[in-house]
């Protein structure tokens, strides 16, 4: 069974990725660092709190309002699962890009909370919304813009030991 890790951000890599040919974009490498959390369903993984970094390790800036947000699927979470609990950064390659919608409503594994369901390859991943920024004004059932970035997981490493920001 494949497992997938996915994370949430509006990083400034979506502003790029809407503005040119995202064939253009496979094959370019890039780094995200975040919040290593278990997702809702068994086996999934989320990274939370995720910023685009650099290559010198910098943290990019969030890009303006009105982007969509992005999800980044992982061919290889298993790199993740030691690391829960844990802030670490992740680099590999954009395998392709593509929009799709993140499904949010009331879940009844989370007590009827709101969930997030993403859009991945293969089985959806589900989270809690304090992993995924809520719509404004919405009760019940809602969807957000997002873009996906598959990526191929080069390398894993550990920031800090522990989630905090």
């Amino acid at each position: 069974m494949v497992v997938l890790a996915v994370s949430l951000a509006i990083t400034p890599f979506v502003a790029e990725a809407q503005t040119v040919n995202r064939n253009a974009l496979k094959g370019i490498e890039i780094g995200v660092r975040g919040c290593v959390k278990p997702g809702l369903d068994e086996g999934s993984v989320v990274l939370d709190h995720v910023y685009e970094v650099t290559r010198d390790g910098k943290l990019l800036p969030p890009p303006g309002p009105g982007l969509p947000t992005a999800v980044y699927s992982f061919d290889d979470a298993t790199k993740l699962r030691g690391h829960m609990g844990e802030t670490v950064e992740v680099r590999g390659r954009i395998k392709d890009v593509r929009d799709s919608d993140i499904e949010i409503k009331p879940a009844k594994e989370a007590d009827g909370a709101l969930v997030a369901r993403l859009p991945v390859e293969g089985k959806d991943v589900k989270a809690t919304l304090d992993e995924v920024p809520p719509p404004v004004g919405t009760s019940g059932r809602s969807t957000l813009k997002s873009v996906v970035l598959r990526m191929d997981v080069h390398s894993v490493s550990q920031v800090s030991v522990s989630c905090v920001r």
